[in-house]
């Protein structure tokens, strides 16, 4: 995956985007091609591991590969419109992108049929996407034999990752008046974490001095304020020149 320097993710940024991944399309080279399915994840940092499963019908269970299994994952992804940009007001250069966080992750894959190994792996994934209820579901409220037939009908698949590649391209490289832009934008249509990720991800030179933590200012404000310092750094100009043309 192409990255640019300024959008690669130090490996701590990279691990702990691994462990927000909740889904992914999981791509095989088989006998008959490249296969894809998108599956249910949990993320093992401890192995550096991503456990899951595919229906056990599924042809991508069945079809051994002597290649890296790919896993791509995106978390967050936006919009951005070129109405946001400040520079739109000073020389209207500028054409709409796609800001999003991305992996690659590659490894070995390994594929399961064990009851054990599937109880354990529907397990974990049940208690992680559970966790956030005030009463959250677990496996042992649905009866024993219920939950056996269905594991019957899953195939486990096990990725040993051997590297990943990772791309955060959330705006590093616009000026700071345009992320100022950009992230009010995104707020005023509710993509607030995704605003706050961008906010949090930018430049330490590009960091906004009137950001309340992670919040800019109204769109509206940051409009104003470029064109006001338009406006005296136009007028400092002209000011500079009437002075060097009456010294002369």
């Amino acid at each position: 995956m192409h990255t640019p320097i300024y959008f690669r993710p130090t490996d701590e940024q990279a691990q702990e985007f691994l462990r927000k991944i909740q889904s992914g399309h999981l791509v095989t080279n088989t006998e008959q091609g490249l296969l894809s399915t998108l599956i249910p994840l949990v993320f093992l940092p401890e192995s550096q591991t991503f456990i899951g499963h595919i229906g056990r019908p599924n042809i991508q269970g069945k079809l051994s590969t002597n290649q890296e299994a790919l896993l791509i994952s995106c978390v967050n992804e936006a919009y951005i419109s070129p109405n946001w940009y400040a520079s739109k007001i000073e020389h209207g250069k500028v054409v709409p992108t796609l800001d999003y966080m991305m992996v690659h992750a590659y490894g070995h894959l390994t594929i399961h049929n064990d009851a054990e190994w599937l109880l354990n792996q529907v397990t974990q994934l049940t208690n992680r996407f559970e966790a956030s209820f005030k009463n959250p579901w677990s496996v042992s409220d649905a009866p024993a034999d219920y939950i056996a037939g269905l594991l019957n009908g899953i195939t486990g698949v096990e990725l040993k990752l051997t590297r990943i590649e990772a791309s955060f391209k959330m705006s590093q490289n616009k000026s700071t008046a345009d992320l100022d832009g950009l992230t009010a934008g995104l707020a005023a249509i509710n993509k607030h974490e995704i605003a706050d990720t961008i906010n949090e991800l930018r430049p330490a030179e590009k960091k906004c001095p009137h950001m309340d933590g992670n919040k800019p200012l109204p769109l509206s404000s940051i409009r104003r304020s470029t064109v006001c310092y338009n406006i005296l750094a136009t007028s400092a100009f002209l000011l500079f020149s009437l002075f060097i043309s009456s010294s002369c």
